[in-house]
């Protein structure tokens, strides 16, 4: 049966020479007590099972009971290290972690203490304990700074923080990190200046996390992948601050069927469509493939869908068709009707190439908003024709009749591939598993058409921000180091 450690033991004193004669010389009743914890070390690491884990106890008992004889003697740090390691492989984290602070509070300037203060950490993420690990890795990076272990413990710490929420916590170690190991790690420092960037666009802090973005992009030279995503992260923020429409769903529009263009800022509007554009430009470069760059590509893709179909919906109005005396429509009319119908089938047909260029990459969940965004300007296209004035000349008259027809049988093809889009929309959706905005959207199109075919039956809201660097994953507690020398 295992022997269980008490506190007591661990803090107590006395007991080291138990069994040696009266006569035998103290350094020779210590050589002797070393000799029986190494032996218990040696038997713990040749049996299995409890009989081991009893073997490796005795060990950390046997070296501690020799520091308690004379804790002020030469190598005493170093029978508190093995104490605590022997704990440690014997599953007891508690004393392992006791002995382990005593080591650290006595002999801080020890060499062993750096390596005492990651054990404690690790031991105390083991057993659950986050926040102790936390602190115990902040003050490994505070007290020893230039040592190997304190740079992984703090970026322990800091994936740590983000497990727990505390986001002033990794903001303020993730300065640390960067001000003290910026310039010998600075791949690490710049990813977590990344992390960190996308944890404030999460949080809503759209113009922190810009502000920390373009400060990455101004210091950082890293592969096209890592750049385009960072490109992408910040243009997608810009372009969502651009739309002062807090409702707007994909697209900077108010209404349904029909839509109402909702004027994009400028200024952010231009940078977010340059950050799109590069990214392009970096995919297009040419080279090995990088899933990275490949997902950055397909969304600064459908963003400049985006922008297409908004160009659209930003022409407005079927023009009114004025007419003269007779009421035959002046030429002015017929020219402005014309110039607006080239515009209109221009922006449409620019709105198709940009789906088409989204939709061929290999990334089958921006193409279904791709086709989502579609499917809307099809339909608000169908509506902007049925919704084109009567001329004047034939308000009451039997031929109004006649004129909204033949604008029913123009817009009805625009219907169809609205249909026929939001139908592609819901089947790959359906394969994929999405349920989101966009697929809701393709779900009332086609339910429009089909009120009893399609049921969607949840929404779940979409993620907020892009991610594009997950957080520092926590070190994994490894087996304890081995003894000192």
């Amino acid at each position: 049966m295992r022997t269980l450690i008490a506190v007591a033991v661990v803090l107590g004193a006395g007991g080291a020479w138990a069994g040696d004669a009266d006569d035998a010389p103290a350094p020779m009743a210590r050589a002797r007590a070393i000799a029986a914890a190494e032996a218990h070390l040696r038997a713990g690491q040749a049996a299995v099972g409890d009989a081991a884990l009893d073997e490796l106890e005795a060990c950390g008992q046997g070296y501690l009971a020799v520091f308690n004889d004379a804790p002020a003697a030469v190598g005493a740090d170093e029978l508190l290290y093995n104490a605590a390691t022997c704990f440690a492989h014997a599953g007891s984290a508690g004393a392992a972690i006791t002995v382990g602070e005593q080591l650290v509070a006595t002999f801080p300037t020890s060499r062993l203490a750096p390596a005492t203060l990651s054990q404690i950490a690790r031991l105390h993420q083991a057993i659950g304990e986050f926040e102790r690990a936390v602190d115990a890795s902040v003050r490994l990076a505070e007290r020893y700074p230039a040592e190997r272990e304190a740079a992984d413990a703090l970026w322990n710490a800091i994936g740590l923080s983000a497990g727990l929420g505390d986001d002033d916590q990794v903001a303020a170690l993730a300065a640390r990190y960067q001000h003290t190991y910026g310039a010998k790690r600075p791949d690490d420092a710049r990813q977590l200046a990344v992390y960190v960037a996308a944890r404030q666009a999460e949080r809503g802090d759209v113009d922190g996390a810009i502000a920390a973005y373009q400060t990455v992009l101004a210091t950082w030279r890293a592969t096209r992948g890592a750049q385009a995503a960072v490109w992408d992260a910040l243009a997608d923020l810009q372009w969502r601050r651009a739309c002062p429409a807090s409702t707007a769903r994909g697209l900077c529009v108010r209404g349904d069927a029909r839509l109402t263009p909702v004027k994009r800022r400028e200024n952010d509007t231009v940078a977010a469509v340059a950050g799109f554009l590069h990214v392009v430009k970096l995919a297009e470069a040419g080279g090995p493939d990088d899933p990275m760059l490949a997902q950055a590509h397909a969304r600064a893709r459908l963003h400049l869908v985006e922008r297409a179909v908004e160009a659209v919906v930003a022409l407005g109005a079927v023009p009114p068709l004025a007419v003269d005396q007779d009421g035959a429509p002046t030429a002015a009319a017929i020219k402005r009707m014309g110039e607006w119908l080239r515009a209109w089938q221009q922006a449409m047909t620019t709105a198709d190439r940009a789906a088409t260029d989204a939709i061929a990459l290999p990334d089958a969940p921006t193409a279904v908003a791709v086709v989502e965004r579609l499917a809307r300007m099809y339909r608000h296209a169908a509506a902007t024709l049925i919704a084109a004035p009567v001329p004047k000349s034939l308000v009451g008259t039997p031929a109004a009749a006649v004129y909204r027809d033949q604008l029913d049988e123009v817009a009805a093809p625009l219907r169809q591939r609205a249909q026929q889009a939001a139908e592609a929309c819901l089947r790959k959706a359906a394969e994929l598993g999405i349920v989101d905005d966009a697929v809701a959207s393709c779900g009332a199109i086609v339910a429009q058409a089909q009120p009893a075919a399609w049921v969607l039956d949840e929404l779940l809201p979409p993620p907020t921000a892009t991610s594009i660097a997950a957080a520092p994953e926590p070190v994994p507690a490894p087996a304890p180091a081995p003894l000192a020398p």
